[in-house]
């Protein structure tokens, strides 16, 4: 593995994107010995961030969100389709719950069900 940029830690598992864009996966599901995810090999990433079982990550161009669920049926990762070409500045994760923030400062947030934006930013 390439030089670690960044880390985030979920329910059982965690995630690390190196500095090459590539993401890698270990404990839960897993085991112990970090894997790349072969689903997002294909792609640069820049920001990643872990709920209890769901993970989210976004591209290097910021163009992109990618969420999936750390459960055997639902684990592949997913683009976002109506956050696709959005300008993406932070993502974070919560137990059950993703927040994305745009570089435009509109806050989205994101569960299995729905995409809802929730406010825009003034300050």
């Amino acid at each position: 593995m390439s030089e670690v940029q960044n880390i985030s830690c979920g329910g059982n598992y965690s995630l690390a994107v190196t500095s090459h864009g590539k993401v890698f996966e270990w404990g839960g599901l897993w085991g112990n010995n970090p894997q790349q995810i072969k689903s997002l090999k294909d792609l640069q990433v820049n920001q990643i961030s872990c709920g209890s079982s769901h993970s989210l990550v976004v591209t290097e161009r910021k163009d992109g969100v990618y969420m999936w669920s750390h459960t055997p049926n639902l684990g592949t990762p997913k683009l976002i389709p109506s956050l696709e070409g959005m300008k993406v500045s932070k993502v974070g994760c919560t137990e059950t719950t993703a927040l994305i923030i745009t570089e435009d400062r509109i806050i989205w947030e994101l569960n299995w069900e729905k995409i809802s934006q929730l406010l825009l930013v003034l300050c």
